[in-house]
């Protein structure tokens, strides 16, 4: 198991990413009755993950331009990103990752 951040940068401090973390394939709709995560330039929240592929699905808040995500995982120094823009869409994202073992 290994804790890894999720992260967001974006010019645009209030801008957050909104969303659900699945193991990968994840689930044709989100779950009911589970409050979303955010994800914002000063919010990182961290999960504890077993090796495998992840998902984070989410919605843009607060914001617009472009901005990237990413899975950092703080022992290793090494990070997966990935760059957006809500020009293209703001709603119905995806995140994917891999935790390596």
């Amino acid at each position: 198991m290994k804790r890894i951040k999720l992260k967001l940068h974006s010019d645009e401090y209030h801008l957050s990413a909104v969303g659900y973390l699945f193991e990968d394939p994840a689930p044709a709709a989100d779950p009911s009755g589970v409050k979303p995560f955010s994800i914002r330039n000063t919010v990182f929240p961290e999960f504890d993950l077993d090796p495998g592929n992840y998902v984070f699905r989410f919605r843009v808040r607060n914001g617009s331009g472009k901005f990237q995500i990413f899975a950092f995982d703080p022992k290793t120094n090494q990070s997966t990103r990935e760059e957006y823009d809500t020009s293209i869409g703001a709603g119905d994202l995806t995140f994917r990752f891999t935790v390596a073992p």
